[in-house]
């Protein structure tokens, strides 16, 4: 089987959250798409004083309510973002 089909459930989220921003009348509903992707996509969110060691340092609410970051399920994903 090819990698691309190993990725294909994540791929369909990304297109599926990518239609629904461009439908998205406020802020709060394009968080909510955000929230939605990064959970599909294996991520919780935290707030960003929750101060959680497995955060991504990108601020996710998209200027609604307090700032909010992905949590990385992978360990893999804070080696990478800490280079």
């Amino acid at each position: 089987m090819s990698s691309f089909a190993d990725g294909a459930v994540e791929l369909c989220a990304v297109n599926v959250a990518a239609r629904n921003l461009l439908h998205s009348s406020d802020a709060p509903a394009a968080q909510r798409v955000v929230l939605t992707l990064c959970r599909a996509l294996g991520a919780e969110v935290a707030t960003a004083d929750a101060q959680v060691p497995d955060a991504v340092a990108m601020d996710i609410c998209l200027g609604d309510g307090e700032p909010l970051l992905p949590v990385a399920g992978d360990p893999r994903v804070r080696a990478v973002s800490k280079r």
